[in-house]
């Protein structure tokens, strides 16, 4: 321990006073005699104006007695250790003393190695008092550095289903978060793929996940919400009140116009009658296809700057907002896991795309290495005008025919050039082109680097 515990002793006799001070080796205790009173009203104000660890105080003192002063100083000092010293052996003043729980009551004269004994277990039992206190307090900071992760952790098992009731219960009350089901589920979705930069490592690639769903926490900070990633890449946002209209397309526009990444956003009403068939497309946003034209490499003060902490005002949020039990009333909390999982298919767009778009987009995955595809072929397989394939498709996708081809094509390329007995000609072939130069341009285009250093960069990883 590093401080040395503080011991007064108040007691009317200069003599006895004397004697407990020379009796003791208070440095082997640790401890120091920080002062002395004669009576009980000085020994109060100077237990008021430094305060002591350990008070060895007479029974019968002027102007205020032992029991009153132990009172006084317990009210302003309950960490003090009291023992009494006295030359009266009274057993109602003993029983006051242990109701006030007195450490020991000790007669006179004093017995040097018995109060030494008194004064050892009484540093032994304040210094465990203070270490266990410094260990709650170090697990608490601890657990409280570590709150977005444990509500991390914890929507993850909520959201797959590894949660009882009970459970999620428990969980919500420890967290802070509201005690009712989320409003609403955001989900957030990156291909992965910064257009215009160099391959990313996997480092740079989740700063930048980290940064989407800053961005995307801030636009509805006023919202209490719980922020988790998903083993897939996919950011969800739980949202304990409904976010407005337009929220998926505002979310998008910006993470676009912050950090030039192109996501996919979707929001999931929270309802009990929330089927399949009852989904607005409106909720919806896919990616444009606006290109990023820098081609320097993320640095790291970009990179923290995008890994910015969440804004802590939706914390207090949580704390603050009404519970709505109104809209959630009667929907179980383990009901969470099946709208997560409706959510997850809304947004890979099996229930907004139209059959058509559907059969386009599954066509190109299966014949992009196909180099006479085209937007009139395609349209000729599935017998619809181009102009109306073409229409629809930018709707439905945000992308155009071509630009989700050669997207298509290149991730393709990207894998078959981790490939060192293919060269890039090869490459360029089974991906549907028939030109090396083409392919080149493209795939810089895209990947923001050329064939030949992609694989390089790729192998030397």
């Amino acid at each position: 321990m590093n401080e040395a515990l503080k011991v007064m002793i108040a007691d009317d006799e200069f003599i006895i006073r004397e004697g407990i001070r020379a009796s003791v080796d208070w440095d082997a205790l640790g401890m120091v005699v920080v002062a002395e009173a004669e009576d009980g009203e000085e020994a109060l104000e100077l237990a008021l104006q430094q305060p002591v660890h350990i008070l060895l105080v007479d029974m019968n003192m002027p102007f205020m007695d032992g029991i009153t002063l132990i009172k006084r100083i317990r009210e302003a000092q309950p960490e003090c250790r009291f023992v009494i010293i006295t030359g009266h052996d009274e057993f109602s003043y003993a029983q006051e003393a242990i109701r006030l729980g007195v450490k020991d009551y000790i007669l006179k004269p004093v017995d040097p190695v018995h109060l030494r004994k008194v004064l050892s277990q009484i540093a032994t039992e304040l210094t465990g008092d203070w270490q266990q206190e410094r260990y709650l307090k170090q697990a608490t900071d601890q657990i409280q550095r570590n709150i977005p992760l444990l509500r991390e952790q914890f929507c993850l098992d909520w959201l797959h289903g590894r949660l009882s009731e009970q459970e999620i219960a428990h969980q919500l009350q420890f967290l802070g978060l509201p005690a009712q089901p989320p409003a609403a589920l955001l989900l957030l979705r990156w291909s992965g793929i910064a257009e215009g930069r160099p391959p990313l490592q996997d480092s740079d690639r989740q700063l930048l996940q980290f940064a989407i769903g800053n961005i995307a926490a801030e636009l509805v900070q006023h919202i209490p919400l719980a922020v988790c990633r998903d083993r897939s890449g996919l950011i969800v946002l739980c949202l304990w009140r409904q976010p407005e209209h337009d929220l998926a397309e505002r979310i998008v526009a910006a993470v676009r116009d912050c950090i030039s990444l192109h996501i996919q956003a979707h929001v999931q009403p929270v309802e009990q009658e929330a089927m399949i068939e009852d989904h607005e497309p409106l909720q919806a946003a896919n990616p444009t296809s606006i290109p990023f034209h820098r081609s320097a490499s993320i640095s790291e003060i970009e990179l923290a700057a995008m890994a910015r902490p969440v804004n802590s005002e939706a914390e207090q949020s949580a704390k603050e907002a009404p519970h709505e039990q109104e809209t959630q009333a009667g929907l179980r909390l383990e009901t969470i896991s099946s709208v997560y999982t409706t959510a997850k298919r809304m947004l890979d767009g099996q229930l907004l795309l139209s059959p058509l778009v559907r059969r386009a987009r599954a066509y190109i995955q299966e014949h992009y290495a196909d180099p006479q595809l085209t937007l009139e072929s395609l349209a000729e397989h599935l017998q619809v005008s181009p102009t109306y394939l073409s229409r629809t498709m930018k709707r439905e996708l945000g992308q155009s025919f071509i630009h989700l081809l050669v997207h298509v094509r290149i991730q393709q390329a990207a894998h078959l050039l981790a490939d060192r007995d293919c060269t890039i000609l090869e490459v360029a072939e089974l991906v549907g082109y028939e030109s090396q130069h083409y392919f080149s341009t493209a795939f810089k285009k895209v990947m923001g680097v050329a064939p030949n250093r992609y694989r390089r960069e790729k192998i030397a990883h």
